[in-house]
């Protein structure tokens, strides 16, 4: 996020942000591929566990009663060779 959006935060809020930050990722020109390894179901949201590029990402998304996200967190680890 600091990357692509030239800004301190780590932290995106509202749709509108989000769908900014990820414009910028798809025009920087970089080749995007993620492979599944694997989904983790809970009882109030999912994890998504996945291999980008050279590294691991994992994100969870976190559901209110109407299903609609009201929090989500990235982790990464450092690239691989």
């Amino acid at each position: 996020i600091v990357k692509l959006t030239g800004e301190s935060s780590e932290t995106l809020e509202g749709t509108a942000a989000v769908a900014a930050c990820r414009a910028r990722a798809l025009e920087s020109g970089t080749a995007l591929h993620f492979e599944l390894i694997e989904t983790l179901f809970g009882a109030h949201g999912i994890t998504l566990y996945y291999r980008r590029l050279r590294s691991f990402s994992t994100e969870v998304v976190l559901f209110n009663t109407e299903d609609k996200v009201t929090r989500a967190y990235a982790y990464y680890t450092q690239a691989i060779s």
